[in-house]
């Protein structure tokens, strides 16, 4: 995931303010935690940097959009908690996660498209910041801001890992259909205690199975 977040940046460079704070509300969105972002943001500064962009521009934005990449998603503790809470109030029974997730995704990625905006301009051009300047005058400064690069694509990666990156992807698809789908769950909470669904497919099946003497 992060390589492929890499090379969207990579490849669009100058967009990267654009583009970064979007890399991290998404990644954010399918993990469910904004600790994802930590590997992407020495990419984001370095994309920058190369291309004359001051790094705070992409990387505020960027911390940010993570942030609002909780509340958006599916299976975040933030989210799952927010619906727990919800359906206890009186009137708000009926509401599902889908419900939620349909206000605040919309919600957050306008948020997030908005800060992006508001970013191009923020802070003075590199070129035009006197404290920047004088540090490039420091060779050592310069060759590091220069010569150094932050970057995931020399690894080569099993197989294996894309593999695991496609089987966590259909866990988190599974996951978000379950929790929006009742008829999937094989038990509710009803009043304070556990009691089973009688209308729950997986039930219909062990049902049908002991009809026909499987179980």
């Amino acid at each position: 995931m992060l390589q492929i977040a890499e090379r969207i940046l990579r490849k669009n460079p100058k967009r990267v303010t654009i583009l970064g704070p979007l890399v991290t509300y998404t990644m954010t969105l399918m993990l469910g935690t904004g600790h994802a972002v930590y590997s992407v943001m020495p990419i984001i500064g370095d994309v920058a940097l190369k291309n004359n962009i001051r790094p705070e521009r992409p990387m505020a934005a960027s911390s940010v959009a993570s942030q609002l990449g909780i509340t958006g998603s599916p299976i975040s503790a933030a989210v799952v908690y927010y619906l727990g809470q919800i359906v206890n109030l009186p009137g708000f029974e009926h509401i599902k996660l889908l419900n939620i997730v349909a206000v605040t995704i919309p919600a957050t990625l306008c948020g997030v498209i908005a800060l992006s905006l508001y970013s191009l301009k923020r802070g003075k051009e590199l070129q035009d910041d006197p404290e920047y300047q004088r540090r490039l005058q420091d060779p050592v400064w310069r060759e590091r801001i220069l010569n150094t690069t932050s970057t995931s694509l020399n690894e080569k990666l099993p197989n294996s890992a894309r593999n695991a990156v496609l089987l966590f992807i259909l866990a988190l698809v599974s996951i978000v259909v379950v929790a929006v789908t009742s008829s999937f769950r094989t038990v509710n909470i009803e009043k304070g205690a556990w009691a089973s669904s009688d209308t729950t497919i997986l039930t219909d099946i062990v049902r049908s199975a002991k009809k026909q003497n499987i179980l």
